[in-house]
């Protein structure tokens, strides 16, 4: 997770955006704080301030993610940022709707990204910057540790699954 999305922050900031918006999952899950840490890994080897993106909390929830970033959006307009970095594929399917609502256009006022590759992302216009996370061989891989803890009263410990870049068109070069 931290190397996948210090990899699409990367890609964002390569694309000339440098006023980012995070949208964030669970505060406490150890998914999000391994993306928030690739995310910042980014950041720092661009000479970007934490301190000065713009952070929207949702839950992995796609209704927060819309209710809140058009929230944002109403009261900031373009000057809240170029780009949305969401944590999954679900919380930039609402940010896209609150963008489409608030009559915005992607990628041409707001660029997007996703995380996780889900399956149905293809059907959404425009196709979305994501991350598949291989997340069927994840699954896999986690059921068979966790057996292996079970069955041999072994220790916890962590794999790593490899990830794909999906590249969509919903980035746009600055």
């Amino acid at each position: 997770d931290e190397k996948a999305f210090e990899e699409i922050t990367q890609y964002v900031i390569d694309k000339n955006h440098k006023d980012l918006i995070l949208v964030y999952g669970r505060k406490s899950a150890f998914v999000t704080l391994k993306r928030e840490k690739g995310f910042k890994n980014a950041l720092q080897k661009n000479n970007i301030e934490f301190e000065n993106v713009t952070k929207i909390y949702s839950e992995f929830i796609e209704e927060k993610a819309y209710s809140k970033v058009k929230r944002l959006l109403i009261e900031k307009g373009k000057a809240l940022g170029t780009v949305f970095v969401c944590m999954s594929d679900l919380m930039a399917i609402g940010t896209i709707r609150a963008i489409k609502e608030c009559g915005y256009k992607i990628p041409e006022d707001f660029s997007i990204t996703g995380y996780d590759g889900m399956s149905f992302i293809k059907y959404i216009e425009p196709n979305i910057t994501t991350v598949n996370q291989n997340m069927i061989r994840k699954g896999y891989e986690a059921a068979r540790l966790l057996s292996d803890m079970i069955e041999n009263n072994s220790e916890s410990k962590s794999i790593n699954v490899d990830y794909q870049f999906i590249t969509g068109n919903s980035v746009k070069n600055l």
